[in-house]
């Protein structure tokens, strides 16, 4: 596990140059049911449950914990995923969003999938503007215009 905090002009150094050295190996995974498998099977869960998912995410093999304000976002390589969970400052709090790369043949897309203890409809506004964000990666991915590299760095953008 990889910690990094963030900068006062809100770079994240450590991370970019983590993620720099990981891109050139990132590969969209090609298990797809593996990928889209939900830890939950509802999303409506309880707080003990919102708070077991960030421990497990975090011990992850190989993970990457940045700290921002309202969130932590986990960095797992191995999924080709990104973790979302939110902090006591972020409206829909406690929830969390996992968003991967999944390939389906020559096709690739984000799969975005999430769980909320907290207010409902403070976690499906945030879950929204992940779908809008997932929605403008779709179109770069189906026009392949973007490098990987800006992919990661899109994908792992916050939903605000």
């Amino acid at each position: 596990m990889i910690v990094c905090g963030a900068l006062r002009n809100g770079k994240l150094a450590p991370t970019a140059a983590y993620l720099a050295a990981t891109l050139m190996c990132w590969q969209p995974c090609t298990a797809a049911t593996d990928v889209e498998a939900r830890r939950f099977p509802q999303s409506h869960i309880k707080k003990a449950q919102w708070y077991q998912f960030l421990v497990e995410t975090e011990g992850k093999p190989g993970a990457v914990i940045l700290n921002h304000a309202r969130e932590t976002r986990i960095v797992v390589p191995q999924e080709s995923a990104i973790y979302f969970f939110t902090k006591q400052s972020h409206p829909a709090h406690p929830a969390a969003v996992r968003r991967a790369i999944v390939s389906y043949g020559h096709t690739s897309y984000v799969h975005t999938s999430g769980y909320y203890a907290g207010e409902r409809h403070a976690f499906l506004a945030w879950l929204q503007a992940f779908a809008e964000q997932d929605r403008k990666l779709q179109r770069d991915l189906k026009h392949r215009r973007p490098a990987l590299k800006s992919l990661i760095t899109r994908l792992g953008m916050t939903a605000r």
